[in-house]
């Protein structure tokens, strides 16, 4: 059999600013005009992958640590006209691993079967919203969402003539937050706090 192994390692620096160039009258001069605090970010990858293939047979094993960056729209409470960053930003964190199966016969006949784990912390969202406790409109910060997805993948290929092929999947899954996220509201109006919450 053939055997093989792939390391896969990636860094990077992405700096995130907003300019303004207009001034807004509820953040007056530099909340809302000019260039806002500068934001960096390292994202990164490491990834190792190994693969084992005799005959007909076919079996993988990935695994992978991987921290993403955030976007404007994370990053900053109203990205079209406020210049305030959201507090503690960090890397979204991805842990995965998948091991793969496949069994092809024939040319005309494959069948694999993928089990897949990934874990990630530190994910955020931010929205903009009316809140109807507080009577105000919103900037919404919610952090540290923690989630476990984990399943099995079975798909199967045949191959009925030259012309003429079939592909089946089936995917069964589980997919839930692993913890508790941590929410802060503020207003829209002047940025002062609303509610902090979990």
């Amino acid at each position: 059999g053939d055997m093989s192994l792939a390391v896969d390692a990636r860094v990077a620096t992405v700096h995130t600013w907003r300019r303004g160039y207009y001034e807004k009258e509820l953040y007056s001069g530099a909340g809302s005009y000019g260039k806002s605090q500068s934001v960096v970010q390292n994202p990164y990858l490491i990834a190792l992958l190994w693969g084992y293939d005799v005959q007909s047979h076919y079996a993988g094993l990935s695994v992978a640590v991987e921290g993403q960056a955030f976007g404007e729209d994370e990053i900053f409470l109203q990205p079209q006209y406020n210049n305030r960053v959201v507090p503690d930003v960090a890397l979204a964190t991805y842990l995965s691993a998948k091991g793969s199966y496949l069994y092809r016969p024939s040319s005309r006949l494959g069948l694999q079967a993928n089990l897949f784990v990934v874990s990630s912390y530190n994910e955020r969202d931010v929205f903009r919203c009316y809140d109807d406790l507080s009577g105000d409109y919103a900037d919404v910060v919610i952090s540290g969402i923690e989630r476990l997805n984990l399943g099995v993948d079975l798909r199967a290929e045949v191959g009925w003539n030259r012309f003429l092929s079939s592909n089946f999947r089936i995917i069964a899954a589980s997919n839930r937050y692993s913890d508790n996220a941590d929410v802060v509201v503020y207003s829209d109006a002047d940025n002062h706090l609303i509610a902090s919450t979990t």
